[in-house]
């Protein structure tokens, strides 16, 4: 497939708008979205332009793991239009331009700018976890809080529970986590994966996502070494605990929303997520499985999910640890699945 979509390119390269033409191609695939079943699946590559033996990168090239998958053709389709309706609302160079769009050997294909920087999920394990997600957070809604605001509102949204509150509507990227998010130089330099945009998405949508994913991270790094201690500390401990609403409070205030309404708007933002993992265009049993299980244990503040969905890290100690035999861990991770599932039950009575 790669020949084939090189030759066309480069057939074509006068249209692209990428200044001189280069010697050769070079594609070096980074992501085949794992999350998603093989079928559905889509593949990106870095494109590097060689000239005169030097190396350039130029764009990012994605395409279907299989041409005749409607659903990834869909995805790309999505994303496609989605960029340009962001384009023809703002030039902004934190998100990728559609540099070519079409169909090569029954292949729907996207290319869109490079952008600079790297994933802001480097910068989530460090000697000071906490002190890294405040910094990173604070990068990562700086960001979102401005590109909300340059875009605009899309008006107003009245709960059906609390018919009281109007809140904002501000478009939403949809997948906003941290393996989305490129920075440079202490600043956000790009922000990709716009297949799930919404220019009236769900209030907060994009908060939510983020802190539930990135302490999902922290959390399934802490698990794959045994390291139950941290991760207790990291979803039950009140200076987290702390930390965390600090910052989401942050966001309440200067997106206009009212903290009222965080129940609803979780468990609209669980629900979402799991028609969104569900969808034809992504088929993320794994995730869906997980979030159906969320939406049943009703987490009404984000703290309470943090600590809800550990319950899934818990679990992958104790079966690495039944294996082994390795009496202490089974007891301390069962202890903590027995903790997690007496909070909801009592919750569920009350």
């Amino acid at each position: 497939m790669i020949p084939f979509i090189k030759r066309r390119l480069l057939e074509e390269w006068p249209k692209l708008g990428l200044g001189e033409r280069p010697d050769d191609l070079l594609f070096i695939k980074f992501a085949d979205r794992g999350i998603r079943r093989a079928e559905v699946s889509i593949i990106s590559s870095l494109v590097k332009g060689k000239y005169r033996g030097e190396e350039k990168p130029l764009f990012i090239f994605r395409f279907p793991r299989y041409a005749g998958s409607s659903e990834a053709r869909s995805s790309l389709e999505t994303e496609f239009s989605n960029l340009n309706v962001i384009h023809g609302k703002l030039d902004d160079q934190t998100v990728p331009k559609v540099v070519y769009w079409g169909e090569i050997n029954d292949y729907r294909v996207l290319a869109v700018s490079f952008l600079p920087g790297a994933p802001l999920s480097r910068q989530m394990l460090s000697d000071n976890i906490l002190r890294s997600y405040i910094g990173n957070f604070g990068l990562a809604f700086s960001w979102l809080v401005n590109w909300q605001k340059a875009f605009g509102s899309a008006g107003q949204i009245t709960l059906a529970e609390l018919p009281a509150l109007a809140l904002p509507r501000w478009p939403q990227h949809g997948d906003y986590h941290a393996d989305n998010i490129f920075v440079l130089e202490g600043a956000v330099s790009g922000v990709i994966d716009w297949e799930d945009f919404e220019l009236a998405g769900a209030p907060c949508f994009d908060l939510y996502h983020f802190i539930r994913t990135y302490f999902e991270g922290i959390n399934e790094y802490f698990a794959k070494t045994d390291r139950v201690e941290e991760l207790s500390y990291f979803t039950e401990s009140r200076e987290v605990g702390t930390v965390v609403r600090a910052t989401i409070d942050n966001y309440y205030q200067l997106a206009g929303i009212d903290p009222q309404a965080e129940k609803v708007l979780l468990s609209r933002y669980l629900s979402y997520a799991a028609s969104l993992a569900a969808s034809p265009r992504k088929r993320a049993e794994g995730a869906l499985k997980r979030l159906n299980i969320l939406l049943k244990l009703a987490p009404s503040s984000i703290e309470e999910l943090l600590f809800y969905q550990s319950v899934f890290n818990y679990g992958e100690i104790y079966q690495r640890a039944k294996e082994k035999q390795a009496q202490r861990l089974i007891e301390l991770s069962r202890s903590k699945i027995s903790e997690i599932q007496k909070r909801a039950t009592e919750k569920a009575g009350e």
